[in-house]
């Protein structure tokens, strides 16, 4: 099992916490992001709903995307496919999580 953490805007880099969060961005494609498998789940932590019924961030981590596989491996990669199917111009996550516990590949010198 692997969980990608996204965050607001803002989210790490302040003193204050709760005062440089960027609040209010809109998220879109989360049904299209659980569908990538039917492994995968996304938890709410930092979402609101809007007036129209559409999901907003709140501030701080705000979403937690959950996969599994047959192995680690897998489970990284359906997660990484569903962060990137949701649209979300204010969300940022990091893409180093979960490396070292992979075995390293190799690769082909360079010519």
């Amino acid at each position: 099992m692997v969980s990608r953490v996204c965050h607001g805007g803002g989210y790490g880099k302040q003193v204050v916490p709760w005062v440089l969060y960027e609040k209010g961005t809109e998220i879109r494609n989360l049904e299209e992001a659980e569908n990538v498998a039917p492994t995968v789940k996304i938890f709410h932590a930092g979402t609101a709903l809007n007036s129209d019924g559409n999901f907003i961030a709140t501030g701080g981590r705000v979403l937690g995307v959950t996969a599994t596989g047959r192995d680690l491996e897998e489970a990284r990669d359906r997660a990484y496919q569903a962060v990137e199917e949701i649209n979300w111009p204010g969300g940022f996550y990091r893409r180093d999580i979960g490396w070292r516990a992979l075995p390293q590949k190799e690769l082909a010198p360079k010519k």
